[in-house]
């Protein structure tokens, strides 16, 4: 966006940001926010993990409160949103040439982002050849505050009806099949 609108969690900066929103089921504005700095900023990937929302795209400048610092250039970025679009983290991705986020997702309680580099940066596995690169990372443990687990211990981020069932406990519509020894839906029930 090159320009605020709605009443966003975070404000718009300058020049190009990255917009997020969050919409009801009949299309009515429930939240956006803006990312990025005083410079150019484009988000080309979203995913959804309950209420929380991943970003991913680049940025040339930096913003928000990084664990990783803004490099130079293009950076990638990564950046989680909770459920109210507040900027919860954020981390740049890149060395000294152009870096780009391209896509982002969850898996097993794990962030991915992938992207395309052409300079070499971080500790990779795959050294950095030539050209532009294609790079995965990952982000688990300490090196990211890590996605919040699935509400029911057995219906995990990658189940089908993961979102919609997430969505009725917490509307207070449901309240699971049991408590011990964890939160259980019991979606085959």
């Amino acid at each position: 966006s090159t320009d605020a609108w709605g009443s966003p969690v975070r404000a718009y900066t300058s020049g190009n940001d990255v917009f997020a929103a969050k919409l009801t089921s009949s299309g009515a504005l429930t939240w956006n926010t803006f990312l990025g700095g005083t410079g150019s900023d484009a988000g080309y990937a979203i995913a959804a993990n309950g209420s929380d929302v991943y970003v991913t795209g680049y940025s040339t400048d930096t913003w928000g409160s990084p664990d990783r610092a803004f490099t130079n250039g293009f950076d990638g970025f990564a950046a989680r949103l909770n459920g109210s679009g507040a900027l919860a983290w954020n981390t740049f991705l890149g060395g000294s040439g152009s870096d780009f986020g391209a896509g982002i997702g969850l898996s097993g309680g794990s962030l991915y982002v992938g992207g395309t580099s052409d300079d070499t940066w971080g500790t990779p596995i795959q050294a950095f050849d030539v050209g532009t690169d294609s790079f995965i990372v990952k982000f688990a443990g300490d090196a990211t505050p890590p996605p919040s687990p699935p509400i029911f211990a057995d219906v995990p981020f990658v189940h089908w009806a993961n979102s919609w069932i997430e969505t009725l406990y917490n509307a207070g519509v449901t309240g699971g099949c049991a408590t011990t020894p964890h939160l259980l839906y019991c979606p085959d029930a």
